[in-house]
């Protein structure tokens, strides 16, 4: 077989092994309630616009509701990742697999894949609802002083909020590659994106501890962890000063992050299938 066909043919088969993780994924209740509660939650921000006295009806139902994408969304995607990887594993499914004259990387890109698709999914469907509510308050007045929205913005923003889960995905599977517990991974995965939240805060604290070996450690493997603050949608929604360069650096930073960790992920999991 020619390295191109090889190629092909690893490609073919990681797309294979990602649809039926994709379809097994979608029928679990688990996507379908957080699903189910993010759009409510969603469609929740039209009622509560209305306490919003004096102010922008449309901004304050776009900042609620990509409120409530980034919010569901994180823990969704953790959720799923953890799942798309450990519990192959843990019903030897994997094993199965593997037997065949499959590589463990396609495996596990195969794996991993099922689980980005799951969460573009719900970021597209979550996409529609919030565009609908949009459109919704479109004709309703605008304070002064606020700036005005354009669906360059809100597609530049719905960009970003899928990055910022595609990020926080390859962390988690990571960590799903690396322990050999369910419940251990998702307890990281959390703990990684509470860490990415507060990653300048806990800079900022650590870096007034002095200059000792342990806070210059800390630091060191602080930057490891990608800031999710560079990866806040509703910077985009509202601002005039919104261009291309600005969300190609973004993007960058997001998917330099998403790639390491991987790359760093298919590493792990190639050492450690069995």
């Amino acid at each position: 077989m020619t390295p191109v066909r090889r190629i092909v043919g690893g490609w073919c088969a990681a797309a294979t092994l990602g649809a039926f993780v994709f379809r097994d994924l979608c029928r679990r209740r688990l996507f379908a309630g957080f699903a189910a509660v993010a759009v409510i939650f969603v469609l929740g921000s039209s009622f509560l616009a209305q306490i919003d006295f004096g102010g922008d009806a449309r901004r304050f139902v776009l900042d609620f509701c990509f409120g409530a994408l980034a919010l569901f969304g994180a823990v969704l995607t953790v959720a799923l990742t953890v799942v798309s990887l450990r519990e192959p594993l843990e019903r030897g499914a994997v094993a199965l697999v593997l037997a065949r004259p499959v590589g463990r990387g396609t495996v596990g890109a195969g794996l991993f894949t099922g689980a980005a698709a799951a969460v573009t999914l719900f970021v597209v469907v979550a996409g529609v609802v919030i565009a609908g509510l949009a459109w919704r308050y479109s004709s309703g007045p605008e304070a002064a002083g606020v700036s005005g929205f354009t669906w360059s913005g809100y597609f530049f923003a719905l960009w970003i909020a899928w990055l910022r889960l595609f990020v926080i995905a390859s962390m988690v599977f990571l960590v799903a590659a690396a322990v050999d517990s369910t419940a251990v991974a998702l307890l990281l995965g959390f703990l990684l994106v509470i860490i990415g939240e507060v990653h300048g805060i806990a800079a900022e604290v650590w870096g007034q501890g002095g200059e000792g070996a342990a806070v210059t450690l800390l630091l060191a493997a602080l930057r490891l962890v990608p800031d999710l603050r560079y990866l806040q949608p509703d910077v985009f929604l509202h601002g005039g000063d919104v261009t291309v360069s600005g969300v190609a650096v973004i993007s960058l930073y997001g998917l330099l992050f998403a790639a390491g960790y991987a790359v760093l992920a298919a590493y792990v999991f190639h050492r450690r299938a069995t």
